[in-house]
């Protein structure tokens, strides 16, 4: 509901899930269900990219994926997810997709027409987003310099995080 992108807002194209520890969807809500599989596995790589990683996981931490490789999608359709706590140890992850409009593509709004990976905007392989609960900035303002209209954008990643927090 608070997407400022229409295709999420009027179309649906979204997608909301719990996955169990190892990034497997244990409930899915409405939304593209073919998304799920590539949600699977931006979960999976988080894990892979920060589990051993002095950073590592912990309570409060968000991370951001759009990677078209790792998930089977385009550069719109942005990944955040959560971890779920119990004690030390994480027992769920809390995950949302949506397709947002402007990803810095070589064309305003999209991508049809791209011949290479490079034309179709900034791509996310796995960082960091919100540290402890706190937003991290500079995640931020990467992602907000790349595009054409950076408070849209920073609107519905801000949306999805929210979104993860509720849950």
């Amino acid at each position: 509901r608070t997407s400022s992108s229409p295709l999420v807002t009027e179309c649906g194209e979204y997608v909301f899930a719990i996955y169990d520890a190892e990034g497997h969807s244990a409930y899915v809500n409405t939304g593209v269900m073919p998304h799920l599989t590539g949600t699977e596995s931006a979960i999976k790589f988080i894990r892979h990219c920060y589990g051993a990683d002095r950073d590592g996981i912990h309570p409060g931490d968000q991370f951001i994926v759009n990677e078209p490789y790792l998930m089977g999608i385009h550069t719109p359709d942005i990944l955040i997810a959560r971890p779920v706590f119990a004690g030390p140890e994480i027992v769920a992850w809390i995950a949302s997709l949506t397709h947002t409009i402007e990803m810095g593509a070589k064309d305003p709004g999209g991508t049809a027409d791209s011949t290479d990976i490079f034309q179709e905007g900034i791509r996310i392989p796995c960082l960091k987003l919100v540290r402890g609960g706190e937003a991290d900035p500079h995640v931020y303002r990467l992602i907000e310099r790349a595009t054409r209209n950076p408070a849209q954008v920073s609107l519905d990643i801000a949306s999805k995080v929210a979104g993860n927090n509720v849950a």
